[in-house]
């Protein structure tokens, strides 16, 4: 009922939607009331109706619907560049979850606008409203936001500040499964940010092998995304897990073809332990090859790749056959049909 309404006051303008929070505000169930009027209130802040939107997000009486309302008429007023209105709006949100989200949200939009006296303050206030968030995972995933938000506007102190805070918080959290999954969590972040040694430290305090391997992995990816190929490929080296390991140095090979490192690339694909991997790996590179005009190149990665498959499914996944291969090379098709015929015989006869 509560959607019905707000799509009819949403095509008839702002009457009708001053006409649907008074059919909303009738709603008998509590939660549906609560769930229209934020619908509402969302959809005033979008339509730029800031006051009707605030007075609408203040007869909400469930708390987390009504914070929710005032982020989003938080974030709208900063989008339209309304900053002070917006850092009002982001204050008088009670939930600190929300309100500190917010607030490092509007600081980044500041940052961006270049306004840095005003992000710094609004950094400031989001990071002491985080540290009053009760629940600690919470706390501990909002600071390491915060921090990411901080590097990404080049406070690059304060974003370490943030992150000592955010890992302190993390490592004091007493259940060992939520504690690993935020400390991964904030490993990711720490990764991202380009934070390399303390995303390295954060993992290896993981516990939990499955999500200190899922940490590492997202650390390889990203170094290897900024061309720190060495150390990603340490990094992906030091992971357990088998499938994470071989998915994270495909991810290494991968970066290495775009940046046009193809020997390196197909070395790092034909490394990779799990055969199903390393055949994705090295058709992804063939694929590359071919883009570039590496004809030959590609045609000599895929011969090595074909003799040494074991199985179908290898062979599929190195399946790479396209217009110019097929131009270059006509035979190629028919030889590749073979191949898989042979490979099928002697899986059936094993």
């Amino acid at each position: 009922m509560g959607r019905a309404l707000l799509e009819r006051g949403a095509a008839g303008g702002l009457a009708a939607l001053r006409r649907a929070r008074a059919a909303t505000e009738a709603i008998a169930a509590p939660y549906l009331r609560a769930e229209a009027l934020g619908a509402l209130a969302r959809a005033l802040a979008k339509a730029g109706q800031w006051e009707e939107s605030r007075q609408t997000a203040a007869a909400i009486a469930d708390p987390r619907e009504r914070a929710r309302a005032l982020g989003a008429l938080a974030q709208a007023l900063a989008q339209a560049g309304q900053w002070e209105a917006a850092r009002q709006t982001a204050e008088a949100i009670a939930d600190p979850y929300v309100r500190a989200r917010t607030l490092g949200a509007l600081a980044q939009a500041l940052a961006q606008a270049g306004d840095d006296a005003a992000a710094r303050q609004t950094f400031a206030a989001a990071r002491q409203t985080a540290e009053a968030i009760a629940d600690p995972d919470k706390r501990a995933r909002t600071l390491g936001a915060l921090a990411q938000a901080l590097a990404q506007a080049g406070d690059d102190a304060a974003a370490r500040q943030t992150f000592a805070a955010a890992r302190q918080t993390a490592e004091a959290i007493a259940d060992p499964y939520v504690r690993a999954r935020t400390l991964g969590a904030l490993a990711q972040a720490l990764a991202q940010a380009g934070q390399w040694e303390d995303a390295r430290q954060t993992a290896a305090a993981i516990a939990d092998p499955d999500k200190r391997a899922a940490a590492l992995g997202a650390l390889a990816r990203a170094l290897a995304q900024a061309g720190q190929w060495e150390d990603a490929r340490q990094t992906a080296a030091a992971i357990a897990d088998p499938d994470k390991r071989a998915a994270a140095l495909g991810a290494l090979a991968q970066a290495l073809a775009q940046a046009g490192q193809w020997e390196d690339a197909r070395q790092t694909a034909a490394a990779i332990a799990d055969p199903d991997e390393r055949a994705e790996a090295l058709g992804a590179l063939a694929r590359a090859l071919i883009r570039t005009g590496q004809i030959d190149d590609a045609v000599a990665l895929l011969v090595r790749a074909w003799a040494q498959a074991q199985t179908i499914d290898e062979l599929t996944k190195t399946f790479v056959v396209n217009e110019l291969l097929l131009r270059a090379y006509p035979t190629l098709g028919g030889d590749l049909l073979e191949a898989f015929d042979w490979v099928e015989r002697v899986v059936r006869a094993g």
